[in-house]
């Protein structure tokens, strides 16, 4: 048995279907283009050059700022006199990432704006005018973008919204603007000997696949985020154990970066670490997403966040799909044994400023706010840069924690590999009966590409043979690579949730903070509760939590509102004394029951009532037509908007109660508040209290309640290939049908008066239907398992890093124990990983044929 030598296997279709993947974009913006969104953004940034507005500037900012010293007023000054078009990092950097991150029909949507802005007919039937946008001065641009961001005209107010973040996105990684509002583009610790110099860290080794066209394992694990790294250590560790010679292969899409390497800028973290270089959003604009795409996936970017799935949520869980051991104590022994090995604890927890301040308004008010335990290992972590990676080894992601055990028990790791789909063979399942004689798909590996765009011999394709497949790339891309395989389940993809976020600012006098500093220290430490049931019965366990976000200017202050570019660039020098914060709703909510509701309903067992509304419907992730990438689709429900609006009011009060002397919320048409000057909080009248702060409160719900109102992000993603103890009736050629014969008949007998057997009545077992079985195998496939985000059945409510873990040490325990009762040796892949990792050079990766 040879290796399967890689003479000339350079993608070929797979090439240009996947510009994204293969790193070989189409994109290009025209001259013409770059012209007009150089004029828009600095239309949204202009330079203020007149003696007048630097003067009114600078006033304000003494007032506002306190004592600056000579270089930091120099720094603002040059910040304040600036515009994009006039920033050589601007100007470079944008194009280009926008050209790469921007999906086809994204980018054909931003050229088109483009190019209808500078052309006279264009300019007429936007603008009002016919001359095109770039060669009017700088007041009628202001002018034109305040009527399209307060017009009710859906395709002027996604003008506004598509063009505003983006150059915001982008400018806010240049050193100008940085320094200008007194941002350190770098942590200030990054050579400290005793968090960094002294360390000693785990060397990962990555094999070399670029001279092979087929390899065989025993088990390929697609992920090395919260699903995949648990697995992997889970796997590798009891066949260790058991002396099996197992032999474990974990591909990653990005790349991994050893923590001498993690001293990258937020806009080079951006590109490097996050999906679509954090400028992915949903195929209507309305959601911006933030998902991790390197070596740990998003536990590598994580704000150490480190909290349990809720009682509630896993009670309706039980109930709705069946999943009875999210009732059990094997479910509570994996919340634990994760956070035993993350040292999750609150213990060494020091708030920073920001945190500080959300405690004392909470306080003051009565609200119910907690500490967020932190995945740092029992350690102290005062880190606000976390979103780029953690040089320190302190927080507890799995390239620090599960993926090192998981290296020492013997696996081995590919990066930088994009998994096109998976492989079948759809005659070797030992099972030959099933309903309609249907023969079953067995997954026996995968098929990807290596490498990136600067690889010397471009992206090449291999073939990897697998007995056990196990895809956890993420409730984005799971789904997408078994779409990609031709699984017809219409469950996969299906029921997105996000936790829809949206964020708030205040800013605070020098008094009261000198400064607030928000880039300083631990970033997510306490949470209000206050919202979080404020939902009617019976979804009383759905609503809004308040916390605080990384404060790194693009991602952190990415929802600052403008009205004018002259307000807006004063706004961003006021970032040493501003606070944000975001409400985070659990969507999913039901819209209240009505007499018509009952078909679509489920009835919970013991419940009386039986005209529950059926679940909306909110999200879904297909495939782009053009690309074969994922493309997601979510729509904010009126509910889950009430939730997020009930967090905005609970954080704008909390925020007054803490000393802030403005508020600038994220609402489109929503004005800024400022404290009067006469306001004392500790008069019945003043405070929240105050008249006018009610007044401006109760407009500011009205308003943001409205459709299109608020800027949305979410930087989790669940449920696209949620877990159910139903499984899809087979529609398809091969059907989406339990695991074996055996069970396909005991679920027939168990449901033999419903539909599934072919009766008029209802089954008997209550629930909804999924992509997967309660072990995370895939319905209508053998030897393919899901375990990842994708497979809660629906939005957690909390941050999910540790309810993943915990259902996926659960779920590769119960993939050993079965293995253990087949039987299953391994050894298919042995003598690829014996000893010491090679690379395919040393002829150590064995394929057949």
């Amino acid at each position: 048995m040879t290796t399967s030598a890689n003479a000339n296997h350079k993608t070929g279709s797979l090439a240009t279907a996947l510009p994204l993947a293969t790193g070989k974009h189409s994109n290009a913006f025209t001259a013409a283009q770059l012209e007009t969104f150089f004029a828009v953004a600095d239309t949204v940034f202009p330079a203020l050059t007149g003696d007048d507005a630097l003067t009114d500037l600078t006033y304000d900012l003494q007032h506002q700022l306190g004592p600056k010293t000579r270089e930091e007023w120099d720094d603002i000054i040059r910040y304040a006199m600036e515009c994009p078009s006039q920033s050589d990092e601007f100007r470079e950097n944008a194009p280009r990432k926008l050209q790469k991150s921007l999906t086809k029909a994204q980018f054909s949507e931003l050229t088109f704006l483009l190019d209808m802005l500078g052309n006279k007919a264009g300019s007429l039937v936007l603008c009002g005018t016919l001359t095109p946008f770039h060669q009017l001065p700088l007041s009628e641009r202001t002018r034109i973008l305040q009527s399209w961001k307060n017009s009710s005209i859906s395709i002027f107010q996604k003008a506004f919204k598509g063009l505003v973040p983006l150059v915001h996105f982008h400018y806010s990684q240049t050193r100008t603007f940085q320094r200008g509002i007194g941002f350190p583009s770098l942590d200030s610790e990054i050579h400290c000997p005793e968090r960094f110099g002294r360390k000693k860290f785990h060397k990962f080794k990555f094999e070399d696949l670029s001279k092979v066209n087929e390899i065989t394992v025993d088990v390929v694990i697609v992920g090395t985020g919260a699903g995949g790294g648990v697995t992997a250590k889970t796997i590798s560790q009891w066949a260790q154990h058991h002396g099996k010679k197992l032999s474990v292969l974990v591909l990653e899409k990005g790349r991994y970066f050893p923590h001498e390497d993690l001293t990258m800028t937020e806009g080079e973290a951006a590109e490097a670490m996050y999906e679509r270089g954090l400028v992915m959003a949903s195929e209507d604009g309305g959601v911006s997403f933030v998902a991790g795409s390197t070596f740990g996936g998003g536990t590598a970017v994580n704000w150490s966040a480190s909290l349990e799935t809720p009682g509630m949520v896993r009670r309706e869980w039980a109930e709705e799909f069946g999943i009875e051991w999210y009732m059990s104590q094997k479910y509570h022994e994996s919340l634990q044994r994760v956070q035993r090995r993350m040292g999750v604890s609150a213990a060494h927890m020091e708030h920073n400023i920001p945190n500080q301040l959300l405690i004392t308004g909470a306080k003051k008010l009565g609200f119910s706010i907690s500490d967020v335990p932190q995945n740092t290992g029992g350690m102290k972590h005062a880190c606000g840069y976390c979103g780029s990676g953690c040089r320190y080894g302190e927080k507890q992601g799995t390239g620090n924690s599960f993926l090192v055990d998981a290296s020492k028990a013997g696996v081995r790791f590919v990066q930088e590999t994009f998994v096109d789909q998976v492989l079948f063979n759809e005659e070797a399942s030992g099972t030959t009966w099933f309903p309609g004689g249907k023969k079953r798909r067995t997954a026996i590996g995968v098929s990807c590409l290596i490498g990136n765009e600067h690889s010397k011999t471009g992206r090449l394709r291999v073939k990897i043979n697998a007995k056990k497949v196990i895809i956890s790339a993420g409730s984005i891309h799971t789904p997408a690579i078994l779409l990609r395989s031709g699984l017809k389940n219409p469950q996969i993809g299906a029921n997105l949730r996000i936790h829809p976020t949206t964020f708030f600012y205040g800013f605070f006098p020098p008094s009261k903070q000198v400064p607030t500093n928000p880039y300083l220290g631990p970033i997510l430490t306490t949470v209000i509760t206050e919202t979080a049931s404020l939902s009617p019965p019976p979804y009383s366990h759905y609503g809004s939590r308040v916390e605080t976000p990384s404060m790194q200017p693009s991602l952190g202050l990415a929802q600052i509102p403008w009205n004018s570019g002259t307000e807006y660039k004063k706004l961003f020098a006021l970032y040493t004394q501003c606070v944000s914060v975001f409400s985070i709703a659990r969507d999913g909510r039901r819209p209240p029951p009505t007499a018509s509701s009952t078909s679509g309903g489920v009835l919970l067992p013991g419940s009386t009532n039986p005209t529950l509304s059926p679940e909306p419907d909110c999200g879904r992730v297909k495939l782009d037509p053009d690309s074969r990438l994922p493309l997601v689709t979510y729509t904010l429900t009126p509910e889950d908007r009430e939730s997020l609006v009930q967090g905005l009011v609970v954080a704008a009060q909390t925020l007054i109660s803490a000393g802030a002397s403005m508020l600038a919320p994220n609402c489109r048409t929503g004005r800024i508040y400022h404290v009067p000057e006469d306001d004392n909080p500790s008069s019945s009248h003043g405070g929240v209290n105050n008249p006018a702060f009610r007044l401006w409160l109760d407009d500011f719900s009205k308003t943001a309640s409205q459709p299109g109102q608020l800027l949305v992000g979410t930087a989790h993603q669940m449920g696209t290939c949620r877990m159910s103890s139903i499984p899809w009736e087979a529609a398809d050629e091969y059907g989406a049908i339990p695991a074996t014969s055996t069970e396909w008949v005991g679920y027939l007998v168990a449901n033999a008066a419903g539909g599934v057997a072919g009766g008029n009545g209802a089954p008997k077992k209550p629930g909804k239907p999924g992509a997967v079985d309660l072990e995370g195998r895939v319905y209508g496939v053998d030897g393919l398992w899901v375990i990842d985000a994708s497979v809660l059945p629906g939005a957690t409510g909390v941050n999910p890093m540790v309810s993943v873990m915990a259902v996926a040490d659960l779920l590769s325990r119960q993939v050993v124990e079965r293995w253990e009762r087949e039987d299953y040796v391994g050894g298919e892949g042995v003598g690829a990983f014996a000893g010491p990792a090679a690379s395919v050079d040393d002829g150590m990766l064995r394929a057949k044929m």
